[in-house]
C-alpha cells in the first residue's frame, strides 16, 4: 500500500517531463515562425518604401499590362439546428 507522501515514481516523472518537453518545443516553433514572418514583412515594406524608383516601373507595367492578383472568394454554408435546407444564395 502507498502512503500519499510517497510522491511520484520515476516513471511517472518521465511521461510528465516528456509530455512538458513536447508541449514547449510546439510552441517555441510557433513562436519562431511567427516572429521570422513578422519581421520578413517587415523588411518587405521597407524595402518598398526605400526603393520607389526601382519598383515603380515594376509596378506601371503590370499596371499597363492588366495583371491583377489573384482574386479569392470565402463561401459560408448555413447549418440550421432545425434541419431545414439552406437557401440557395445569402443576401
Amino acid at each position: 500500500m502507498r502512503r500519499p507522501e510517497d510522491g511520484f515514481s520515476l516513471v511517472e516523472l518521465m511521461v510528465a517531463m516528456t509530455v512538458t518537453l513536447i508541449v514547449s518545443a510546439a510552441i517555441y516553433g510557433l513562436l519562431t515562425s511567427g516572429s521570422n514572418a513578422f519581421r520578413r514583412e517587415a523588411r518587405a515594406g521597407r524595402e518598398a518604401a526605400e526603393h520607389p524608383r526601382r519598383d515603380g516601373p515594376r509596378l506601371a507595367r503590370r499596371v499597363q499590362r492588366g495583371s491583377r492578383p489573384a482574386t479569392f472568394s470565402q463561401v459560408f454554408t448555413r447549418i440550421d439546428p432545425t434541419g431545414a435546407p439552406a437557401p440557395a444564395r445569402w443576401a
